[in-house]
Formats: structure tokens, C-alpha cells, sequence
């Protein structure tokens, strides 16, 4: 799966680091992603940031064999890179969370993560993206005939829940877009880990 590709390749990634790791997990849910990233490599802190009450107790768990430190914060991104006085971490992981935000709150999100990026941390964005010339409408019609194609593990009432979500709540971007975004927010894609027709994850860094 996207998930799978993609945490191996960041995860590749995130081994050639030297010293303590530091994590912001932004909409972690139940901290599944960061799992998978970072299997196998110690994290000395890990601070997970939604307001899912459900998803935030299993990320406390989930999270308890990954890292040294979990901490839960209950907030909602935005107001979250706002009012943190916690030390700037080494990664700011979004997974699949910020494609919920439309553009001018999304720069108004990363404007906030560019602020704590600070001495070489890096935002690991993991989000779908939108082919190029492909409207918001298209991108979601070609992804709902790939999820009831393909996700045959739900049932008919979890297919039209995940459908009304994506209908209402997805705004994906494509790479121009993405990239005017991070440019005005004083950020650059370093390296781009892994890229399929649907999803994208890249490392993101300060403009030097």
C-alpha cells in the first residue's frame, strides 16, 4: 500500500540522522503512520497533536513501544503551532492532515511549522496530490473509483462514510499549488520519497 512505500522510503530516510529525534505528530490519530515511519529507530519524544478523543488514547498506547516520551495534545492543528512553548522538535510529521485544510488556512499552517524548523528539522508531509491540470472534482471522482474498487474490506455504510468525507473535506493540492504554498511560507521540498497517481511524501526544510 501508499502507507507501507512511503514509511519505508521516509524511514530510509530518517536512519541517516544523527542524535536524539524529536517528533510533532499534526492530526495523528491513532498514531499509526509514525508507527510505521519509525519502526525500528528511537524517538526520544514524541508529541501527537488531534482532537480525536478515541484516536488520541490509542496513539498513547500505539506510541508507548516507539518512543521514550509520549505526550497527547488535545487541540486542533492550527491553534496548536500557535501556543506550543515546547522545544522546536527535530521532524513535524503530517499525514494525511493537512489536505483537510483549504489554501489560506494551509499557509497560514505552514507559515507556523516554518517557525520551529529550526537547525536542519524537517516537516515530513505525506498527503494525496492532485495531477497536474486536474480539478479538485476529477482528483476525487478517479480516488472514490479506486476506493470502491479496491477497499473491499468496509462495509457498504463505512464506503459512503469515507465517500461524504473525502466529498466534503478533501482539498487536495497539485505540485504547483503545494509549491507556492511552501515557497510563501519560507519552505522548499528537499526530497521527494515517494510519489504514486494518488499520494505524495516528501521532506521539507527551511529556504536557506
Amino acid at each position: 500500500s501508499s502507507d507501507v512505500c512511503s514509511s519505508d522510503l521516509i524511514r530510509d530516510v530518517m536512519k541517516s540522522q544523527n542524535g536524539p529525534i524529536s517528533l510533532w505528530d499534526l492530526g495523528c490519530g491513532c498514531g499509526t503512520m509514525a508507527c510505521m515511519i519509525f519502526n525500528g529507530i528511537k524517538v526520544d519524544q514524541y508529541v501527537g497533536v488531534d482532537l480525536s478523543d478515541s484516536g488520541l488514547e490509542r496513539a498513547a498506547v500505539n506510541l508507548q513501544g516507539v518512543a521514550s516520551s509520549v505526550q497527547i495534545e488535545r487541540t486542533e492543528i492550527k491553534s496548536f503551532l500557535v501556543t506550543s512553548e515546547i522545544a522546536c522538535p527535530r521532524f513535524i510529521l503530517a499525514s494525511f492532515s493537512l489536505h483537510h485544510f483549504q489554501p489560506d488556512e494551509l499557509r497560514e499552517v505552514l507559515k507556523g511549522v516554518e517557525k520551529y524548523l529550526e537547525a536542519g528539522a524537517k516537516l515530513v508531509w505525506v498527503d494525496p496530490v492532485r495531477q497536474a491540470h486536474e480539478s479538485r472534482d476529477e482528483f476525487i471522482r478517479r480516488f472514490l473509483m479506486d476506493v470502491f474498487a479496491n477497499w473491499s474490506s468496509l462495509s457498504p455504510e463505512q464506503l459512503h462514510e469515507v465517500e461524504s468525507h473525502i466529498q466534503q473535506s478533501d482539498y487536495p493540492l497539485d505540485d504547483i499549488e503545494r509549491d507556492k504554498l511552501l515557497s510563501e511560507a519560507g519552505l522548499v521540498v528537499e526530497t521527494t520519497c515517494y510519489r504514486d497517481e494518488f499520494y505524495t511524501a516528501q521532506l521539507i526544510a527551511r529556504q536557506t
